[in-house]
């Protein structure tokens, strides 16, 4: 990259570079709702009296959904027991008959917020170096490849 150019990639180019089409781009929006209690997404709960925001006692679809999310499009670091503060909004999107809600979108919006948030690590790195590696035709050295997620 030239020193002093300067790259701005908006949300529309952000998705694109990702490979979401413009469907993705224009499906609600996660973030604009208020996040769900527990007592919301019941159902997802094998014994639903036991429901306490905890990922034991998940149903399997939605446990094994939830470690996709927390590896992908909703990094989580600390606590892995308990459901983080989208994460309840994730998993009811997945129920049958769910409306549809964009993925690139939730990446920008959590982006954005770990950006303006020093507290919080850079979980989005990835998707940074991604974004960065398209728009400047860089390649970065990268020290280990890293494997895909397989569930157990």
């Amino acid at each position: 990259m030239t020193k002093g150019v300067h790259y701005k990639v908006d949300f529309t180019t952000f998705a694109r570079l990702l490979g979401f089409g413009s469907g993705d781009r224009y499906a609600d929006t996660i973030q604009t709702e208020n996040v769900m209690k527990t007592e919301d997404i019941v159902f997802a709960y094998e014994r639903r009296g036991l429901a306490d925001g905890k990922i034991v006692g998940l149903k399997s679809f939605y446990y094994a959904m939830n470690n996709l999310f927390r590896e992908t499009i909703n990094p989580k670091g600390g606590d892995s027991t308990s459901l983080r503060k989208y994460a309840k909004n994730l998993l009811a999107r997945m129920a049958l008959g769910s409306d549809a809600f964009s993925i690139s979108r939730f990446i920008w919006a959590e982006l954005s917020d770990s950006l303006d948030d020093a507290r919080n690590d850079l979980s989005y790195a990835p998707y940074i170096m991604y974004i960065i590696e398209r728009v400047s035709d860089i390649e970065f050295k990268k020290d280990v490849e890293h494997r895909p997620y397989r569930l157990t």
